[in-house]
């Protein structure tokens, strides 16, 4: 039922209500007098009562109905709001993940004195962020992949352990662990890794 229509109906309800109320009350009336007064007036009263407690009820219903909306719109923007707390701390991580590379680029530079396991370990770290963040993952996997590669085949004599062996162990266990790298990815690092094993 729409709104004309409602416009319409409900004082046509009212005026056939009050039109019975009075033929009723003409019909059987309370003395001899032809019209009963006081049976209009308490008919009257009955259904201004009706109609007060039809409308109260009204109200409750549409105030649900508002309630029910202001969930929903505060739902919608509670999980906007998660949104993008979770894009705030997937850039976190991005940019921790590119500061690692850096670092790890800046490290291979340095021919002479830098061990290649420690940065074998930064890019394995900044690999692992990269999953983590989500964000141009194939790329930047691909990126880290080959410069863990030239750090594990450059020069054998620039490759200690030290405390890093435990350290890049969890980390590629928890790159394994993530679903992120494609196929071909992870086989190039499960293949670097037998080279690791077998390396030390």
């Amino acid at each position: 039922m729409n709104k004309s229509e409602r416009w319409i109906i409900y004082p046509l309800l009212i005026i056939l209500s009050i039109i019975s109320l009075i033929a009723v009350c003409r019909i059987y009336p309370r003395n001899e007098l032809g019209f009963d007064y006081i049976g209009l007036i308490v008919g009257i009263l009955a259904l201004l009562v009706t109609m007060l407690i039809g409308w109260q009820i009204y109200n409750a219903l549409s105030l649900d109905q508002k309630v029910s909306n202001i969930k929903k719109e505060y739902e919608g923007l509670k999980q906007q709001n998660e949104a993008l707390v979770r894009q705030q701390e997937n850039i976190k991580i991005y940019n921790t993940a590119s500061m690692e590379f850096i670092q790890g680029l800046t490290m291979l530079s340095n021919r002479n004195s830098v061990n290649l396991a420690q940065a074998y370990w930064i890019f394995a770290s900044a690999l692992l962020h990269y999953i983590e963040a989500d964000i141009d993952v194939e790329v930047n996997a691909t990126n880290c992949l080959r410069n863990m590669n030239f750090a594990l085949h450059e020069n054998a004599t620039r490759w200690n352990y030290g405390t890093h062996k435990s350290e890049i162990d969890e980390i590629i266990t928890q790159i394994l662990g993530k679903k992120g790298l494609s196929i071909e990815l992870s086989i190039a690092l499960s293949k670097l890794e037998e080279d690791r094993n077998n390396y030390a």
